[in-house]
């Protein structure tokens, strides 16, 4: 996949897009929205390349777990990541399993690469769209310390983009995130 790169890039940049119509209101906006839907008037041919080329990225990732070979590079996990809640459900369950085995001290084949936990991490917070994985990703992470690496950052991407959270709010989440954030500024206090 040596244009994962170019992928990435593609998914994760800004374009600037007419929200007025009439050519005086330019806004910035991504090319998939957080979960991971294209703007209504993309072709359907270009979705389902899309897809297709999801597919084959989610493959290789899979398919360096099974092996246990790590990937070159992080670009196919930033190029899965950047494609928010369309990436592909078997890779979305994969890179939740490296964020366990990270915040855990596991080893995990894509945690091998340098930055490659900030890729994970703030990767998850972008993915992760369905209730059932959502209550599990804010359960992983409001169980660690706000001080571990790109926790609070992934924390704040799930409460704050998919269209589910509110759905998985339950007291007892909403008094754990409080406690988080609570610790979080108690920690930023003492540095």
């Amino acid at each position: 996949m040596k244009d994962a790169g170019k992928l990435r890039e593609f998914l994760s940049r800004q374009v600037a897009i007419d929200t007025v119509g009439n050519g005086s209101g330019f806004k910035p906006a991504r090319l998939l929205d957080f979960d991971g839907d294209p703007p209504d008037a993309l072709e359907p041919n270009m979705a389902v390349a899309l897809d297709r080329a999801l597919a084959l990225v989610s493959s290789v990732c899979v398919s360096a777990v099974t092996s246990r070979r790590p990937l070159p590079d992080n670009s196919l996990l930033l190029a899965a990541t950047w494609s928010f809640g369309r990436c592909p459900i078997e890779l979305q369950d994969e890179i939740l399993k490296a964020a366990q085995a990270h915040l855990d001290a596991r080893e995990h084949v894509f945690l091998e690469n340098r930055s490659a936990s900030t890729v994970i991490l703030h990767g998850l917070g972008r993915i992760i769209k369905e209730e059932k994985r959502l209550e599990r990703s804010i359960d992983l992470l409001l169980r660690h310390q706000p001080s571990k690496g790109n926790v609070p950052a992934a924390l704040a991407s799930l409460l704050s983009r998919p269209i589910a959270t509110p759905e998985v709010l339950t007291e007892e989440r909403v008094a754990k995130a409080t406690e988080f954030v609570v610790a979080l500024l108690a920690e930023l206090r003492q540095n």
